[in-house]
């Protein structure tokens, strides 16, 4: 058997393998929960990190495309606007 199991022995019925659960304090019931909602509000942080710097970089590049584009002389312009419509 390893740590963390069990067998009840009740009268007459076959023994029956159990898991033992860990008993904690309530300090650490409280800290654990704490831990738990660290983690979950940095994976949060990290989503709406990951979600900003892709919309930076998505408006970062229209900006730079757009830029590129008013440089262009004319006739490369209405070229570069003909392919848009493909």
């Amino acid at each position: 058997m390893r740590p963390g199991e069990g067998v009840v022995i009740y009268g007459h019925l076959r023994p029956a393998r159990i898991q033992v659960r860990p008993h904690f304090t309530p300090s650490e019931q409280r800290w654990r929960q704490r831990l738990d909602r660290q983690a979950a509000q940095q994976q949060a942080r990290q989503a709406r990190k990951a979600t900003r710097a892709h919309e930076r970089a998505t408006r970062r590049a229209a900006r730079q495309a757009e830029r590129i584009r008013r440089h262009l002389p004319g006739w490369a312009r209405a070229r570069g606007e003909a392919g848009r419509d493909r």
